[in-house]
């Protein structure tokens, strides 16, 4: 419910009660948000178990957010969910969804390397429309966002440029 720029109610409540829980300078979740998060955002999360909250009669499956950076000993591995009611792991939580996800940080920082040392491998001729369609599509992010994509336009003649020249290449 919403009165304002308040909210009230359940969730609201859940959120606060596991907001305590929460390591200093961390983030917990329920279930429920980290079912609705866990794909879409660039997070690793770590099984927390059944918390039991005021106002609540059942115990809340929580989990922890992985703040990069802070979890570097956590980051190598993925808890499983044993709960104290010792219901089977597959019944709590379904961790086959993020087990094995790694650090989407360190993947995303793993491609970024790799897209540099191809790019200092290319000659002149490939670096600098590379490096222009890249300006373009900074330029574009940082004014329009992506509620309007113009940066393909002036792109397309630095494409074209590079597919004849990585065609030409392999004949």
């Amino acid at each position: 419910m919403q009165d304002g720029g308040d909210l009230y109610g359940d969730g609201v409540n859940v959120a606060a009660r596991l907001e305590s829980l929460a390591d200093p300078g961390g983030i917990m979740v329920s279930e429920t948000v980290f079912n609705l998060t866990n794909r879409l955002l660039a997070f690793g999360y770590d099984f927390a178990g059944e918390q039991l909250v005021k106002g609540q009669d059942e115990p809340i499956q929580s989990y922890r957010v992985r703040m990069p950076g802070r979890n570097a000993d956590e980051d190598a591995r993925v808890k499983s969910p044993q709960t104290a009611l010792g219901r089977p792991a597959s019944a709590v939580g379904q961790p086959e969804r993020f087990a094995g996800r790694g650090n989407f940080l360190d993947r995303q920082f793993a491609r970024i390397r790799k897209f540099r040392a191809w790019y200092r491998r290319q000659p002149y001729k490939v670096r600098i429309p590379v490096a222009a369609i890249g300006a373009f599509a900074a330029i574009n992010l940082l004014t329009t966002g992506l509620s309007e994509i113009w940066f393909i336009y002036p792109s397309i003649p630095f494409t074209v440029y590079l597919l004849f020249y990585f065609l030409l290449r392999r004949q």
